[in-house]
């Protein structure tokens, strides 16, 4: 979902930036979350991994009653605008079967394409980590 206040940039980095190893920068910051779709498999879908950490809030609360969730969501949805083939922010997190959820929300990501490798960087996290 593309938040009202985001903005992206691409970023070229080669083989030498791989997911894993960029996220092994962040995944000691609070609400770490590497969500990947790298398997060729993926029915015709472009292969890529998603990186983020640091919600901006971390919601808990169950799907009956949504309340701050989808004020959240509503605030930030983009109707219109381009269709980027991936994320540009969300809430990502866990949701049980019996509907309670615990959900970060968050406006920084850094994307990885795998068919190009290319990043994408959503917010400006790549600047509060080393890609080099």
């Amino acid at each position: 979902m593309l938040t009202k206040n985001s903005e992206f940039t691409q970023i070229w980095r080669g083989l030498d930036a791989e997911p894993v190893s960029v996220f092994a920068q962040l995944a000691k910051r609070e609400g770490a979350v590497f969500l990947d779709s790298s398997d060729e498999s993926t029915n015709g879908t472009r292969p890529i991994s998603i990186l983020a950490a640091e919600p901006e809030r971390v919601l808990r609360g169950h799907l009956s009653e949504p309340g701050e969730l989808a004020t959240w969501l509503e605030e930030n949805r983009v109707d219109s605008g381009p269709d980027l083939g991936f994320p540009a922010g969300g809430a990502f997190g866990s949701i049980n079967y019996d509907g309670q959820f615990n959900l970060g929300l968050y406006r920084e990501l850094l994307i990885f394409c795998h068919q190009t490798e290319r990043w994408f960087d959503v917010g400006g996290l790549s600047e509060k980590i080393d890609l080099s």
